[in-house]
């Protein structure tokens, strides 16, 4: 990906912090790139970008917690660890994915974030103080990186992937979020349960679930929500 395409997607931040990038063309940027959890597939496509932004003289850090710090193997990037909160995918309790899944989140994976969170919230607070990042690039599974750059209105572009082999060629990655686009397929009751029966359910089911994600968030001065 070309640098100016990068800046492009940077302008799109706006939208989410209110802040543009200032620096003029062909200065170099400070740049940081978070991911706390989650595996390799998080982040190695940015490792690959970055190894191109590095040789047109732009500065890149990687804000990662320690568990997260083997995905940088290979790659000549300087890093700094914010949690030791040790996150083991292995033991998070999740069913087999099709494309009809919903997003669930189990408890235990919520306690590691909520304590992820607590960790480094203040630590990117610091890194923005010291440092001032032109942009930050936060993992959709880091809401610390993401909520503490739209606090200190830092650049932000959120990273996320989704992938399914449930897909027939070519479309061998979905947005499971996103998908499917349009709802011209769905009977009545089909949007009756998406649009107003899956979400109240959800909220009642979630609610205890991110209790204490959301005292972290209060401590820190981010308003609640019932997801990460």
């Amino acid at each position: 990906m070309k640098l100016n395409n990068l800046l492009n997607l940077a302008n799109l931040t706006v939208l989410t912090t209110g802040e543009m990038i200032q620096n003029g063309p062909g200065e170099p940027l400070n740049i940081a790139i978070s991911v706390t959890a989650g595996s390799r597939s998080h982040v190695k496509y940015l490792f690959e970008i970055s190894e191109k932004l590095i040789a047109k003289g732009h500065s890149i850090t990687y804000l990662c917690a320690e568990h997260t710090l083997k995905h940088s193997k290979g790659y000549n990037i300087s890093h700094e660890i914010f949690s030791n909160v040790d996150l083991d995918l292995s033991e998070t309790e999740a069913k087999p994915f099709t494309r009809f899944s919903e997003s669930k989140f189990s408890p235990s994976f919520i306690t590691k974030i909520e304590q992820i969170y607590t960790q480094s919230f203040p630590l990117y607070e610091k890194y923005y103080k010291e440092e001032k990042p032109d942009l930050i690039i936060c993992d959709f599974v880091s809401p610390s990186c993401i909520e503490s750059a739209a606090k200190y209105s830092i650049p932000l572009i959120i990273g996320y992937q989704s992938l399914s082999f449930t897909e027939s060629k070519p479309y061998l990655t979905i947005s499971n979020g996103l998908e499917p686009t349009t709802i011209e397929g769905y009977s009545f009751w089909d949007r009756l349960n998406r649009g107003l029966i899956d979400p109240i359910k959800d909220l009642f089911t979630s609610y205890d679930i991110f209790g204490n994600l959301n005292q972290a968030r209060k401590l820190h001065g981010i308003p609640e929500k019932p997801t990460l």
